[in-house]
């Protein structure tokens, strides 16, 4: 059985852009990602300092594990990014439509004052299903 995933945006809330208010899924498979930080497979931080650039880091190795696991970002159903500073959650948000694209997920992005590991200014996790 091949999933399908349903984006929801009922006529009773705000439209939104960049997220999807709900997603329904009839896939047999959830994958759950573990909240992905801005490094290369050598563990080292990409883009010190530099938002964007860290950002895309944290969805090139989302992609990467989407791709081991036969998935694409039309099966990712939910986003969680935690991103320092709110005044960032525009930039990761602009990111994030660039490479998902018109139909995101739903998703939420969380104004923090810092992660675990003081160099990362992200950390985005995620739930698949297909």
């Amino acid at each position: 059985m091949s999933s399908t995933n349903k984006k929801i945006n009922p006529d009773g809330l705000f439209k939104t852009k960049g997220f999807t208010q709900a997603v329904s899924s009839t896939g047999t498979e959830t994958i759950f990602v573990s909240g992905q930080l801005p490094w290369d497979k050598n563990c080292q931080v990409v883009g010190k300092d530099d938002l964007e650039e860290q950002t895309r880091q944290v969805f090139r190795n989302i992609k990467c594990v989407l791709d081991e696991v036969d998935a694409t970002w039309d099966d990712v159903v939910k986003l969680v990014a935690y991103v320092v500073g709110p005044e960032n959650v525009n930039t990761v948000a602009k990111i994030k439509g660039e490479v998902i694209g018109e139909h995101p997920p739903a998703d939420t992005i969380v104004g923090v004052t810092g992660l675990a590991y003081p160099d990362c200014l992200i950390e985005i996790d995620a739930i698949v299903m297909k």
